[in-house]
């Protein structure tokens, strides 16, 4: 087959849809078939071909509300498309939604959607009537997860063209080993933004009666006001902000960690690929009973509390720290889970199989 996916960013430049587009990327390549990229890039646009994948960069011009635009990402969608057996868009991502109604009728769309828009405002509102279209063009639309699938008002008229497929990850190859710490942490992964309920967290933390240190790993617009409310909470001496760390620490973190925390606050956490690192690494885990989103059944071998109450979540968190054979045993679903339900082999596999299943369909007579 020839795939071509219309993707948003693309690695070095890190997200949860990139690497998604990259795992799918690599994989089918790397199985016999030729695989297009068309990504936005802030840096100098380019061509790079790597075996059967060639991946098409497009330089961004300008963003609004975490949208990359440039005309010539349209038209590099579009001449990409033009010949392929499929085409994998990654949604949201207005200008891949453009680029989609333009292709040629025969060319079968799959609408991978990670996400609603929300929050967008009058962006949202002028971007609906183009995803509308976008949807009614498609083949096929992709959801990481039933729940999410089951609650977005923009899939509705479209339930019969749904599929569900999780996220998976790559395995590590050499995992480091957990080293003792003098006290035990709770980790938090991610970009420090509102809908994550780092404040909430920081509430909780401030009625955790446990001795237990705090580590908060990324970075994001709230870190200053967040470093204020612990320095108001009284709990700065608990709570470390460890800003970026790379790869190898991140996973260092991860091995040492008793307890990994996700406190989210609504759908636009709407499935939470760190909890798969979370996981894969074999970690005890507490997330937030999001209403409509995929998070509560992604931590289904974990504990969810209810959103913004901190006072459900410093009980958890502190009957856990008072419980090692509780946090081993948790440790030990999750990474059950993370083998038999998201690893980045099956879901390079279970797209294979949507792929042949869409063409076999379109191409009938």
């Amino acid at each position: 087959m020839k795939i071509v996916h219309f993707g948003k960013y693309y690695p070095p430049e890190y997200g949860g849809i990139e690497s998604v587009t990259e795992a799918l990327a690599e994989d089918h390549a790397a199985k016999g078939h030729n695989v297009d990229v068309v990504c936005f890039t802030r840096g100098a646009a380019c061509m790079e071909r790597k075996g059967r994948l060639t991946l098409r960069r497009i330089r961004v011009w300008a963003e609004k509300v975490s949208q990359p635009l440039a005309l010539s990402y349209v038209q590099a969608c579009i001449r990409a498309g033009q010949d392929a057996d499929l085409v994998h868009v990654h949604t949201p991502n207005v200008l891949a939604a453009l680029a989609v109604c333009l292709l040629p009728r025969h060319t079968p769309a799959i609408v991978h959607w990670h996400a609603d828009i929300a929050g967008k405002g009058i962006m949202g509102r002028l971007v609906r009537p183009i995803e509308r279209a976008m949807l009614r063009r498609a083949s096929l639309v992709v959801v990481t997860t039933k729940a999410y699938g089951d609650t977005s008002a923009a899939l509705a008229p479209f339930s019969d063209r749904i599929k569900v497929i999780p996220i998976g990850i790559a395995d590590l190859e050499n995992p480091p080993e957990s080293k003792s710490v003098q006290r035990p942490y709770v980790l938090f992964v991610g970009r420090l933004v509102p809908y994550k309920g780092l404040s909430v967290l920081l509430d909780a933390i401030s009625r955790v009666e446990s001795d237990a240190e705090f580590r908060i790993v990324g970075v994001g617009p709230q870190e200053t006001a967040l470093k204020k409310q612990a320095q108001r909470l009284a709990i700065s001496n608990r709570v470390t902000f460890m800003g970026r760390v790379d790869e190898a620490r991140l996973q260092e973190q991860f091995a040492g960690a008793a307890v990994f925390c996700l406190p989210s606050v609504n759908r636009l956490e709407a499935f939470g690929v760190v909890l798969l690192e979370a996981m894969r690494a074999g970690r005890a885990i507490i997330a937030t009973d999001i209403p409509g989103s995929g998070v509560p059944w992604v931590n289904s071998s974990g504990i969810n509390v209810p959103v913004e109450d901190p006072k459900a979540l410093a009980e958890v968190l502190d009957f856990l720290l008072a419980d090692s054979e509780e946090i081993f045993r948790l440790g030990e679903s999750a990474r059950a889970r993370f083998e038999k339900e998201f690893s980045r082999e099956l879901m390079s596999a279970r797209f294979l199989e949507v792929y042949e299943e869409v063409l076999n369909r379109e191409t009938k007579p």
